[in-house]
C-alpha cells in the first residue's frame, strides 16, 4: 500500500508486478524493474505498463471541465469518459506522444480527479497498445484501492484481486450505497435497509445467485463482524454443526470479513462494517470475485 500523508491518499497496488519505485511529495511512480539500474520508462521492455500517480497542488481550475478545455490539454488527448473515482465525478482520457526522439509512441490510460484545489492524476502508460489494453483490468483493481482524505486502511488481511467497476450502475438508500454490473443484475430496494440483486437470467421465485445487503439491526457500536455473525447465527449457522470460517479480506480501501461454511471454499457471507454500522452481504451462490468487487464499494451515508 503507499499513502500519501501530505495530499492525503492512499491506494494499494501489486508489489508481485510493481517491484521498482520512486517516491517523491507529489506521487509516486511504479513500474516493473528499474531497468538496468535507471528510473525511467525507457529502461521497461516492450510489454511492460508504468504507472504514475501525481498531483498537482492550488490549480486554478474550478472544474475538469474547464481543465480539459484549456491549452495545450484539449489538444493532447483523443477520448474522454465521465467516471466516479473514488467517490469523486472524474474523468478518464486516452492519448498517446513520441518519447526517445520520436522513435516509439507511449500510450497512456489516465484518470483524473480535481479535490481541495488539487488535481490527482493517475496514469498507466505503455510502449505498446496492446500491453496497456491487457492490463486495463490491473488498472481498474488500483483505482478502486484509491482512498482521499478517510482512515487509512491497515495493511492486513488478505488481498482480494478485483473486478473493473468502470460503468457499473449504483443504488443507494437511507443508510448505504453500492455499485453493480447492471447488466448481470436488477437492483431493488427491500425495506429502509436491505438492498437486493436479482440475477436476470433468474425466473420465478429462483433466488440463486441473487445477493442481499443487509444492514444488521442487531449490531453493537464498536463490536467486531465475526462476534456479531456468532451471536446473530448462533455457531454452526451453515446447519448440521458444520464450522464457520472467517478471513479478514482486503477489498479495495475496506477490511471485510468473509464467511465460509465447512470449507474455505463455500464463501457465504461477506461482512463490511465501519465501527458504527454493519452490513452482512448473503452471497445465495454468487461468484466470489463479483460479490468481493460489489462489498468493495459499499459506501455508508
Amino acid at each position: 500500500m503507499y499513502k500519501n500523508d501530505k495530499y492525503g491518499f492512499s491506494f494499494n497496488y501489486s508489489k508481485d508486478y510493481f517491484k521498482f519505485q520512486r517516491t517523491s511529495d507529489a506521487g509516486i511512480y511504479l513500474a516493473p524493474s528499474a531497468g538496468n539500474g535507471g528510473n525511467g520508462p525507457k529502461f521497461l521492455s516492450q510489454g511492460d505498463v508504468w504507472l504514475n500517480v501525481s498531483v498537482e497542488p492550488d490549480v486554478n481550475w474550478k472544474s475538469l471541465n474547464e481543465y480539459l478545455d484549456s491549452e495545450p490539454v484539449r489538444d493532447r488527448y483523443t477520448n474522454a469518459y465521465a467516471v466516479v473515482f473514488s467517490t469523486l465525478n472524474g474523468y478518464e482520457i486516452t492519448y498517446d506522444f513520441s518519447a526517445v526522439a520520436g522513435n516509439v509512441r507511449v500510450y497512456n490510460d489516465e484518470v483524473l480527479a480535481l479535490r481541495n484545489k488539487k488535481l490527482y492524476k493517475i496514469t498507466l502508460s505503455a510502449w505498446d497498445k496492446v500491453a496497456l489494453q491487457q492490463k486495463k483490468q490491473l488498472f481498474a483493481q488500483i483505482l478502486n484501492t484509491f482512498n482521499f482524505g478517510e482512515a487509512l486502511v491497515p495493511d492486513t488481511g488478505t488481498n482480494s484481486r478485483l473486478l473493473p467497476i468502470l460503468g457499473w450502475a449504483s443504488i443507494n438508500n437511507s443508510f448505504f450505497s453500492v455499485k453493480y454490473p447492471a447488466d448481470i443484475f436488477n437492483a431493488t430496494m427491500s425495506g429502509a435497509k436491505e438492498i437486493q440483486l436479482e440475477l436476470k437470467t433468474n425466473r420465478g421465485n429462483d433466488t440463486y445467485s441473487s445477493p442481499d445487503l443487509i444492514m444488521a439491526d442487531d449490531y453493537d457500536k464498536g463490536d467486531s463482524a465475526k462476534l456479531w455473525y456468532l451471536n446473530h447465527f448462533g455457531y454452526g449457522a451453515g446447519g448440521g454443526g458444520e464450522q464457520v470460517l472467517f478471513e479478514d479480506k482486503v477489498l479495495g480501501n475496506k477490511i471485510a470479513v468473509e464467511v465460509a461454511i465447512a470449507s474455505p471454499a463455500n464463501v457465504s457471507d461477506i461482512l463490511v462494517s465501519n465501527g458504527i454500522n454493519l452490513i452482512d452481504i448473503v452471497g445465495q451462490g454468487t461468484d466470489v470475485p463479483v460479490l468481493e468487487t460489489i462489498a468493495s464499494t459499499i459506501a455508508f451515508r
